[in-house]
């Protein structure tokens, strides 16, 4: 197993995602991807930086699934735009929480 393959299944693992999500999130991830299809190295890591990124959002496995559909339904041209664009939100308001949390819990323990 590469670097990119080990990084990859354990993005997977850590983040609860199951073979049939990965599929789907390859697809939004590489849009010429077909199922089953053998992955080059450069594209193992650009689907272990989206599975790393949909963690940090805090998507669960149910949730990812159901934002893929209502993508899927809502924009069926610009699905992937959609799905992308709600995710870095995501993301980015978890990493703005988890900071600002960060500091509160500084601030409790230099009072101790």
């Amino acid at each position: 197993m590469n670097d990119q393959q080990r990084r990859l299944v354990t993005a997977a693992a850590n983040a609860g995602y199951p073979g049939a999500l990965l599929a789907a999130i390859a697809h939004a991830t590489l849009p010429r991807y077909t199922a089953g299809e053998r992955l080059e190295e450069q594209q193992l890591g650009q689907l272990a930086d989206a599975i790393e990124l949909l963690a940090e959002a805090g998507l669960s496995a149910e949730q990812t699934s159901e934002l893929l559909d209502a993508c899927r339904e809502r924009a069926p041209e610009r699905w992937r735009d959609r799905f992308w664009t709600v995710a870095v939100k995501a993301a980015r308001a978890n990493a703005r929480h988890a900071r600002a949390n960060a500091g509160r819990n500084r601030s409790l323990e230099a009072r101790r």
